[in-house]
C-alpha cells in the first residue's frame, strides 16, 4: 500500500462522517464520531475532530476538544455497549452547530472551534 493510499485509509477512519438530513437516522444533518474510553484517558492531550463542511467536499471544521473535557462529560456523552466506544453526533443545524445530540448533555462542542 502506497502513502497516498494509507492517507485515504487514515482519512477514512480518523475524520467525521457527514450525514446529510435525509441520510441521518436522526433525519437531522450530523457528524459523527466515536472513540473508545482509552483513546481519551490521557490527561493534557486533545482530540481534533474534523468535520466536513459540505458533503464530498474537502473542507472542514477544526475541533480541538482537551481530553480531561471529555473525560469529566463521559457519563453525558452516548456509550455503545455492543462496541465499548462513545459515539458523538455533533448537529450540523446552523442554530445548535456543533451541539452534542445523541447524549443526554446536550454539549456544546462549538466552544473549541479553531
Amino acid at each position: 500500500m502506497n502513502t497516498r493510499n494509507k492517507g485515504i485509509k487514515w482519512l477514512k477512519l480518523k475524520v467525521s462522517r457527514y450525514f446529510p438530513r435525509g441520510k441521518s437516522w436522526i433525519r437531522k444533518p450530523v457528524w459523527w464520531f466515536e472513540f473508545t474510553e482509552s483513546y481519551i484517558s490521557e490527561k493534557g492531550r486533545y482530540v481534533n475532530f474534523l468535520c466536513q463542511k459540505e458533503k464530498n467536499k474537502n473542507d472542514f471544521y477544526h475541533l480541538r476538544v482537551p481530553t480531561n473535557y471529555l473525560q469529566r462529560h463521559r457519563r453525558q456523552l452516548y456509550f455503545r455497549k455492543d462496541v465499548k466506544r462513545y459515539s458523538l453526533y455533533l448537529s450540523a443545524e446552523p442554530k445548535r452547530k456543533f451541539t452534542e445530540i445523541r447524549g443526554t448533555g446536550y454539549l456544546d462542542f462549538a466552544q473549541f472551534l479553531l
